[in-house]
């Protein structure tokens, strides 16, 4: 749930601040071969740098590390315990602030 609120927000960021098409997005994550979400967090990485550079690198690694925990609780039969979802709610918390702030939503 957290991380897809991320992703969410980013992929409404690269079709109103970057114009690109809901078409583009799809035909550009598919051709890159690297999953839609590897292909949107790291397009986004590059794209953001130009904006602000420190927040681009701190969004990046907190969005692999819900990544991460998305993975574990969906594929990999890891207990979600209390402490990792209170952390996860805590790095997209802080994810979409800096979106917040970088792009004055």
């Amino acid at each position: 749930m957290f991380f897809y609120s991320c992703i969410q927000l980013l992929k409404f960021i690269l079709i109103n601040n970057y114009n690109k098409s809901e078409v583009e997005i799809d035909r550009e994550s598919i051709d890159s071969k690297k999953g839609f979400h590897n292909w949107l967090i790291n397009f986004f990485y590059n794209a953001h740098k130009e904006i602000n550079d420190k927040h681009s690198t701190i969004i990046h690694q907190k969005l692999f590390k819900l990544k991460k925990y998305r993975v574990e609780s969906d594929y990999k039969n890891v207990g979600v315990t209390y402490s990792k979802s209170i952390t996860a709610k805590n790095i997209s918390s802080e994810i979409l602030l800096l979106l917040k702030e970088d792009y004055e939503l």
